[in-house]
């Protein structure tokens, strides 16, 4: 008898095996997902008035299976839920063509499965069949009609998920009478943080909600059925010894429920998770997203049930995972330094203040450019520090040592003029891999920014007086301050003096502590 391991090994990757993601491109006349994406992603963002360019594409190709009379139907209709979510948003959006196309998939499926569910299940059986006997690729089909009740979208971080998840309420609920009607409409997410994000934003798409435990009158807002928002790891079954206040038993939502799921892939891996999202959703139907589906599947020695990942493989209705991201120009352009040798403190603490003057210069060049930037919704530049050591390990750990910097640069003038001056002038000698210095050709824009000339310098007092109002929110130098957010478990603000709160540390609630008495051992400068 084959093992599941030995199974799995023999499986095409996750990526090769997307049943609904093949179907649909061949509904549409294209031979597979890349082809369909190639082929539309000139097509800009649609408006309200008119047929979205996708569609006006897909209306002129002869391989398309679906009828000429329902795209014009789908599309309309998709055009009415985007007129939904804006007509109480500041700034209407726009759907680019991916967000289209993972929309229309979307609704082409809900109204073949509305339409005869029977059908649907025989078609895509059939297109599994044929796949295997004619191309020789393996696709899990769904077995029966509950297989039919799960829809999941693989997009990209900073991809459109959120105003996905909006759109796909409006989808559903405009089909409830020839679907169901829920009981509930629930929101999981993975913690509070992304809870209250959420309900921040389905407030702005007019959507009714409320965070699960509150009181539903005076707190929903909008119109229509409301969603209730919960965090996964709040959930428990009616036989669990972990039960209070703070969780929430499967049994409380009876009915036919619908169910979305930010941040699909975290319920994966936990027998338990998958187990109370598979409770609620029982004769529901769900929604999931997630960016990482293609990792969460990764071939690892430790392999999930092959059940599980066929399930997804069938479910996942739209790929346009990080590689068609990145490969569209969206995503992240990044350059990795590393320092050669030794890492002395003085090269590191050059290296860092340098990433602070790009980031400045970054900054610097949105607040310049806010009027050309405003038409793409561009956001002001943010920086992030990843460590992986806050208290753990021996000596300084990166968050310690990261503190102890920031408060060099704000504290100490002299040294920090002196550093920006080294930096903007490529004279660090800190060299990359070809002999030239780190930041050679890198700080021309800030150089002429502020007074100084590319190479040689000397915006030097301009620019770390600007470092120090436009990143570090302080009018003159001073000592770092550390702040512990009350009610916010393991976050800690950051600011200068009496400046603004610039910065913010996330770490676990019982860090926070030793990070504190490691601050005071290491850097007692730091206000504490």
């Amino acid at each position: 008898m084959a093992t599941t391991r030995g199974r799995r090994q023999a499986t095409p990757p996750f990526s090769q095996r997307l049943t609904l993601v093949a179907w649909f491109a061949q509904q549409l006349g294209y031979a597979d997902n890349v082809a369909m994406l190639a082929d539309t992603c000139g097509c800009h963002e649609g408006r309200e008035a008119g047929p979205h360019p996708v569609a006006q594409l897909l209306l002129t190709r002869d391989k398309v299976k679906i009828h000429p009379d329902q795209l014009v139907e789908m599309d309309y209709l998709l055009r009415g839920d985007l007129q939904r979510i804006n007509a109480s948003r500041k700034q209407p959006v726009r759907l680019k063509y991916f967000q289209y196309l993972a929309a229309l998939a979307q609704e082409y499926f809900l109204a073949l499965r509305a339409a005869d569910a029977p059908r649907l299940l025989q078609e895509l059986r059939r297109f599994v069949q044929e796949m295997e006997v004619f191309k020789r690729l393996r696709f899990p089909a769904p077995a029966n009609i509950e297989d039919l009740n799960k829809l999941a979208l693989w997009m990209a971080t900073g991809s459109g998920k959120t105003l996905l998840l909006h759109l796909n309420y409006h989808q559903f609920m405009r089909r409830r009478g020839e679907l169901f009607a829920p009981a509930n409409v629930i929101l999981l997410t993975p913690n509070e943080t992304l809870s209250a994000q959420h309900i921040t934003e389905m407030r702005e798409s007019g959507i009714s909600c409320f965070r699960h435990g509150e009181r539903e009158d005076g707190l929903a807002f909008g119109s229509g059925t409301p969603v209730r928002v919960l965090e996964l790891t709040k959930l428990v079954g009616d036989d669990s010894a972990r039960t209070g206040k703070a969780t929430v038993p499967t049994s409380a939502f009876a009915g036919r429920n619908l169910l979305l799921v930010d941040e699909g892939h975290k319920g994966v891996g936990g027998e338990a998770w998958e187990l109370r999202k598979r409770e609620l959703a029982r004769r529901g139907f769900v929604f999931e997203y997630s960016a990482t589906y293609g990792q969460a599947f990764k071939r690892t020695g430790t392999a999930l049930p092959a059940a599980r990942e066929d399930e997804y493989a069938r479910s996942v209705v739209f790929d346009y995972s990080y590689r068609h991201f990145h490969s569209d120009g969206y995503g992240k352009d990044f350059d990795v330094v590393n320092l050669q040798g030794d890492p002395q403190e003085e090269r590191r603490d050059l290296l860092m203040l340098g990433n602070l003057l790009v980031f400045l210069q970054q900054r610097a060049c949105f607040a310049d450019n806010q009027a050309g930037f405003a038409p793409h919704n561009i956001e002001p530049p943010l920086l992030l520090l990843l460590g992986s050591k806050v208290t753990g390990g021996q000596g300084r750990t990166d968050m310690v040592d990261y503190l102890r910097l920031l408060n060099r640069i704000t504290s100490d003038a002299a040294w920090a003029e002196a550093a920006t001056r080294s930096v903007l002038r490529a004279d660090t000698g800190i060299a990359d891999p070809w002999g030239r210095d780190v930041f050679q050709g890198r700080l021309d824009w800030l150089n002429r920014r502020f007074g100084g000339d590319p190479g040689k310098g000397d915006g030097a007092g301009a620019a770390y007086q600007a470092l120090l109002q436009q990143v570090f929110r302080a009018d003159e130098p001073g000592a770092l301050q550390f702040c512990p957010i009350h009610g916010a478990k393991g976050e800690v603000a950051l600011r200068v003096g009496g400046g603004e709160h610039f910065g913010l540390i996330y770490v676990g609630g019982d860090s926070i502590t030793k990070l504190r008495e490691l601050l005071r051992a290491e850097c007692p400068s730091i206000q504490i």
